[in-house]
Order: C-alpha cells, then structure tokens, then sequence
C-alpha cells in the first residue's frame, strides 16, 4: 500500500513540473511583448554605454609642445620613415580595447601617406595613457613631396585617422583629427630634390603659387587622391575689384588683394592649396575633400572678407568675393575640374556676386 502511495505522490510531481514548464512556455508566447522590451532596454543599455566610451575616448599628440611627426632618413636612398607620436586616453568607467587604427598623412593640401596600425592597445578607467607610434615608409614621390615642403618656414601638417574599438558591449569606431601637427625631418637627403616651393614659383605680391604650379601638379593630386576621397576646388575673384583700383589707386587695390589671400590662408589651416590664378582670381585645390564641406569652408572665406575693413589712407575700404565650387569623385582630367568652378564662379557674378555657387552634378570624365 505505501509503494502505490508513493508511486501515485511522484506521477503527481512529474505532472506538476510538466505543466508548470508547458504553462511557462505558453505565456512566453502569450506575452512577447514583456521579452521584446527587455531586449530593446538591454540595447539601449549597450547603446549609451558605448557612446560613452566612444565621448570619453581621446586621441592626442603624445607632447603637443614637441614634433608630433618625425620623419627619418633610412638606407641609401631618399627613402624616409614615417612615425607618428600619439596617446590613447579612455576617461570613461568602461574598459575599451583598440585593435586596429587607420590613418592619413596631410601637407599643404598633398596626401602624404596612409597607414595601418594593428597592435592590441587596452585602455580603461584605471589605465593611465598609452602611447602609440603609427609608423610607415614613404615611397619616393612622397619622400620628395615632404622633403620640399619641409624646406618652408612654419609648414604644418594634419592627421586624419579612425580608431576601431571593441568593448564587452561591443564594437565602435571613433574618428580624430589633428590640425596644425609640427613635424621634424632628422637626417640628410642622399639627392637634393626639385624645390617646388622656390621663389620662383611663389607670386611676388600674395605669396601664394603662381598659376604654373597648378597647371603642372593638378593632375598628378587628382591621380594620386581620387581613390582616396573627392578633391574639390574653387575659384575666386573679387567682386568690383577694378571699381577699387580706378576709386582708391592700384597700390589700394594691392592690399586689398594681399590681405584677401592672408584671410584665405588663415582659414584653410594649412588644409587646401591657394594659388594666384591672375588677376584677382585666387584657385583653391582642397583633396580629401567633399563638395559641400568645400562650400562651408567657402562661406566662411567669404564671411570673413565681407566683414573685414580694408584701412586705406583715403579711408576704409569694403569688398567682397564671388566663388564657384565643383568637385571631382573618380578620375578625370584636370582641366574640367577647373572648368566646371570657373561656370560656377560666373554663375555667382550673375547673380548678384557676394555669393558661393556649388555645382551639384556630378563631373564625368568627358564632360
């Protein structure tokens, strides 16, 4: 009696487990919006973790009162090393690993060179800041570039770069850029390279290139940074700047053009080519560089020159400028490049000048 007793009591229990876990699972199925929204809250949890740690994550020059960039000569030839000095500082309460870090090389508007570094950095609350050393070899064109520019007094550079991260709560990537990057050439050339930079190809008045630089080096920066990003350029001309000359005198008309070109090349930052096209006409070859961030960094060139008081010994002096904008994607030759912002430039003087025209369509090669 007491065997079927307990046989009965653990049929019963088993019965008992069996329904429990089959009404468990039907009120699952009944109620999937409760799960639905303890997943969304848990990605959202991990969402705002990770743009915290993407906001508190910083990378910097390593000392910004020393040379950020060091190049140096190696071997033989003019082949030169790249390394680039910079720290890794996670301000957050989360740990964050970067695994790899991509990079652009800038100087005077040239792309000087890319990069990949793909050592394991970890960063953390308690961490305190890492060095990294992004390092490449130049090849020669390049070393030729960097090695004219760095013949120039006070000649800056930028970095560009991505950070790809991976926390516990998953993966992000953080972009930096590095404006104003001081860099140092240790070593000597075994050959002395071309000096684009010579007196000879400055313009005597604005200090800018002369319009032969641009004819000769347009299309190799097209051909070395179109599968890279867009090069836009512009066109500038002042507006009414014989008015200037004929009211105020040709040595009126001179500052006005000199202080014009110092207002461009404050704000380009060292980021653009600015080259004496003739006249009052002012090129502006921007690599890396989208068609509408050209137009914002237009209108603040524009901006500036309109607010700005031209002090005459007649007295104050006001002008304004006109700009055509274009913007080259996929190769083409440079000659249209310059076509298509020289419409646009003549579109702005039409219609009522103080003014940047973009064009929006895109360029074909044989256009």
């Amino acid at each position: 009696m007491l065997f079927i007793l307990l046989v009965v009591v653990f049929v019963a229990a088993i019965s008992f487990l069996l329904l429990r876990k089959s009404l468990s699972g039907t009120l699952k199925i009944m109620n999937p919006i409760g799960s639905k929204r303890a997943q969304a809250k848990e990605a959202e949890i991990r969402h705002a973790i990770l743009n915290e740690i993407k906001k508190n994550l910083d990378i910097s020059p390593k000392n910004p009162l020393e040379e950020v960039v060091i190049f140096r000569f190696i071997g033989l030839a003019n082949v030169i090393e790249i390394r680039v000095n910079l720290q890794a500082w996670n301000q957050s309460s989360y740990e964050c690993t970067i695994f790899k870090i991509t990079w652009d090389f800038w100087i005077e508007g040239l792309h000087i060179k890319s990069g990949t570094f793909m050592e394991k950095i970890g960063t953390g609350p308690k961490s305190p800041k890492q060095d990294l050393c992004l390092r490449e070899v130049l090849l020669d064109s390049q070393s030729s570039d960097m090695l004219w520019i760095s013949q120039k007094e006070k000649t800056s550079g930028y970095v560009e770069g991505v950070a790809y991260c991976e926390t516990a709560y998953g993966r992000f990537q953080k972009k930096f850029s590095l404006l104003k990057i001081s860099f140092l050439l240790v070593g000597e050339a075994k050959e002395k390279p071309k000096d684009m930079m010579s007196e000879a190809n400055l313009d005597g008045l604005t200090g800018l290139l002369q319009r032969k630089y641009l004819e000769d080096n347009l299309q190799t920066i097209i051909d070395r940074n179109i599968h890279r990003a867009p090069i836009s350029f512009a066109m500038i001309d002042i507006d009414n700047f014989k008015k200037i000359n004929d009211e105020s005198g040709h040595l009126a008309g001179d500052e006005v053009l000199k202080t014009v070109c110092a207002l461009i090349k404050e704000a380009l930052h060292n980021r653009a080519i600015a080259i004496r096209y003739g006249g009052d006409e002012i090129a502006i070859v921007l690599s890396n560089c989208a068609v509408e961030e050209a137009r914002a960094t237009m209108e603040i060139i524009r901006s500036k020159v309109e607010k700005n008081e031209f002090t005459m010994q007649g007295g104050i002096v006001r002008a304004t400028i006109s700009v055509g904008v274009a913007a080259l994607t996929q190769q083409a030759n440079y000659k249209i490049l310059i076509r298509t912002a020289d419409n646009m430039l003549r579109f702005s003087k039409q219609n009522g000048k103080n003014r940047v025209s973009v064009n929006l369509r895109k360029i074909e090669p044989e256009d």
